[in-house]
């Protein structure tokens, strides 16, 4: 193919990004999520297909809220083990994270928080 044919494919490309902004737009983002999603699940040794398992067992909740989460649920596994527990919303990932995944540590936030109640 030559450089000339090359430009008038991107040429082309441009041009219907320009006239199909929306339907771009939609498009880059579905494939911005398989994308994330191949690539998270692969880092955990678990396919697209048992994510979405899981997933289902836990009827898109997060795991340990129980609220659905709009975005995606994030893969919870232990540190040490490496064993993957389930699906979490972000704000709950990230709080095991500031805990250090201690069940001694949430214990005690546990305790310190119902002391109220």
């Amino acid at each position: 193919m030559t450089e000339e044919q090359k430009e008038k494919i991107r040429e082309c490309k441009r041009r219907w990004k320009r006239n199909n902004k929306e339907k771009h737009k939609k498009q880059k983002s579905e494939s911005a999520k398989r994308n994330r999603l191949k690539t998270t699940v692969k880092k955990y040794g678990i396919t697209v297909e048992e994510y979405a398992k899981m997933f289902s067992q836990q009827n898109g909740l997060c795991a340990l809220c129980g609220k659905e989460d709009h975005r995606r649920l994030s893969i919870d596994h232990c540190h040490k083990t490496g064993i993957i527990r389930g699906l979490l919303c972000k704000r709950c990932n990230i709080a095991l994270g500031y805990f250090d995944d201690d069940p001694m540590t949430v214990e005690r936030a546990f305790r310190y928080l119902t002391r109220s109640y």
